[in-house]
């Protein structure tokens, strides 16, 4: 079966220098793989880290890191998105 999401990230709006977790799960078989991309270019380099659980971790957000974050999953039946926007004050 296709991938489906059980856990969609949310749009965020935070201060800077926060940290921010974006949560993305995902039911599908075979299991499907789960990456991030960021619409506007490059995840933050050596600001993000990406945990067990697949969620995606921003940490010291600038305003720079504002944008749209995109969970993508993937298995060999088909693929699905679910995006969220990041705004920070």
């Amino acid at each position: 079966e296709r991938p489906v999401f059980t856990k969609q990230p949310v749009n965020q709006v935070v201060l800077a220098e926060d940290t921010v977790d974006f949560y993305c799960e995902v039911h599908g078989d075979p299991t499907p793989t789960i990456r991030w991309r960021r619409e506007e270019g490059e995840l933050p380099r050596g600001r993000f880290e990406i945990r067990g659980d697949n969620s995606l971790r921003l940490s010291q957000v600038r305003g720079e890191d504002e944008g749209t974050y995109t969970c993508v999953s993937e298995n060999s039946v088909g693929k699905a998105e679910a995006s969220a926007s990041l705004q920070v004050h």
